[in-house]
């Protein structure tokens, strides 16, 4: 019974709680709207708009530049393995050449 009455007062708090909240967000989005209806507001809000498309801009231009450095390294690297890899195959034809020479000279001793 006890334990019930203690739940019962948690969730009559977490309610209470949560509709503080909602009051308060409320109240916070008017007063916001209210203010929103200066200039003043309007043109601080266009300043940041526009700082934040700069700092956008700047951003995707640095992405792009380490974007292209850290390719350029990966291009490299793929073209040192695929040149590895073919000199490996080349190596493995001509000694699968010379094993049929020499197995060819065999035959005819």
């Amino acid at each position: 019974m006890q334990v019930q009455s203690e739940i019962k007062k948690l969730k009559a708090e977490k309610d209470a709680m949560m509709a503080k909240l909602q009051s308060a967000q409320a109240r916070i989005r008017i007063q916001e709207q209210l203010e929103g209806l200066s200039v003043e507001n309007e043109v601080k809000a266009l300043d940041n708009v526009r700082e934040h498309i700069k700092n956008t801009i700047a951003q995707a231009n640095l992405d792009k530049e380490m974007g292209e450095s850290s390719l350029d390294q990966r291009l490299q690297a793929l073209r040192r393995q695929s040149g590895e890899v073919t000199a490996r195959q080349q190596l493995d034809q001509l000694k699968a050449a010379q094993a049929q020479k020499a197995l060819g000279q065999k035959k005819t001793m």
